[in-house]
């Protein structure tokens, strides 16, 4: 049995409040970003954050992709600078890794 349930479509204020948000999000991405040490550190940061942002934020999705591969592409760079030392070769093997800082929601009051 189906449930006579209406889908409505969220209001012109729901939808700011969304864009508000995001914005919000985008505002503290570069915040944090900016705050880091080194270009390498901010990209990863902001490459982080996009991803979290995109699974709530469709229109997001598209940033994620150039921002991935511009920071998969300074990785192979990086990788491709160190020396054959042992060390350095199990540095450069292991995985990509960075931070994802996950944005504050404003709290209602």
């Amino acid at each position: 049995m189906r449930s006579a349930q209406q889908v409505v479509p969220p209001s012109s204020e729901d939808a700011l409040d969304r864009k508000a948000e995001l914005y919000d999000a985008l505002h503290i991405m570069l915040e944090e970003a900016g705050s880091r040490g080194t270009p390498r550190d901010a990209m990863c940061v902001i490459t982080g954050i996009l991803e979290s942002l995109a699974q709530d934020y469709d229109e997001i999705r598209p940033l994620v992709i150039p921002w991935k591969s511009l920071m998969e592409a300074e990785f192979s760079r990086h990788q491709s600078l160190l020396t054959d030392d042992d060390s350095a070769g199990s540095v450069a093997s292991s995985s990509v890794r960075y931070l994802v800082v996950e944005p504050q929601k404003k709290q209602e009051g």
